[in-house]
């Protein structure tokens, strides 16, 4: 397959591997220009509605990036995996092409497969900072690999269902939206 054959669906759109790169750039970007215009110490104070403060919000963000979504990916990519299908929810988030606009509680099978010691914690700028800069490169490293994929082989995440890699590698933009849009533009950050 060549890199301008392989699509994923999402909603009405195509999303080839070339677009999947400019997306997770374009919401790193913007993770990124506030990391650097927010003063520190909001990086550690708690949120008004009692939610997570914003270095909370980067941990769980990166972390979802390099512990779950990206080594799922690889480990398509490298034929690791099996066959399944993705639970209806997911197949509408894809079809989508990203999650809801409103805050989401987790489901249960979704709490359940949160490893032990998960809880996010509250990251410097600069840890950041760095996080970012370390997803953009294993996601374009995947990205790049993405046009030799074969979409049989799949990972499963209980909460999911089977994902292929390219849905494992767009989960990464989807998820970094989601918190853009829902907890991060809900709040006024200004330095």
């Amino acid at each position: 397959m060549s890199g301008s054959t392989l699509f994923i669906e999402t909603g009405s759109m195509l999303m080839t591997p070339e677009i999947l790169r400019t997306e997770t750039n374009t919401a790193l970007s913007e993770l990124t220009e506030l990391a650097k215009r927010v003063p520190e110490e909001l990086f550690k104070a708690p949120a008004d509605d009692g939610g997570w403060t914003l270095g909370q919000i980067y941990d769980h963000l990166i972390r979802s990036c390099v512990d779950l979504h990206l080594p799922n990916a690889e480990a398509c990519l490298r034929g690791e995996g099996g066959s399944g299908r993705k639970r209806f929810p997911v197949a509408l988030l894809f079809w989508m092409g990203r999650f809801p606009r409103t805050r989401m509680n987790p489901s249960r099978k979704a709490k359940e497969a949160v490893p032990d010691g998960w809880e996010p914690r509250s990251l410097t700028r600069m840890e950041a900072l760095e996080g970012l800069e370390a997803v953009a490169q294993r996601m374009d490293t995947i990205c790049s690999a993405l046009p030799h994929s074969n979409p049989e082989i799949k990972v499963c995440y209980l909460p999911m269902g089977f994902l292929n890699a390219s849905e494992w590698a767009q989960m990464a933009p989807m998820h970094l939206r989601h918190h853009l849009e829902v907890q991060i533009a809900r709040r006024k950050y200004l330095p």
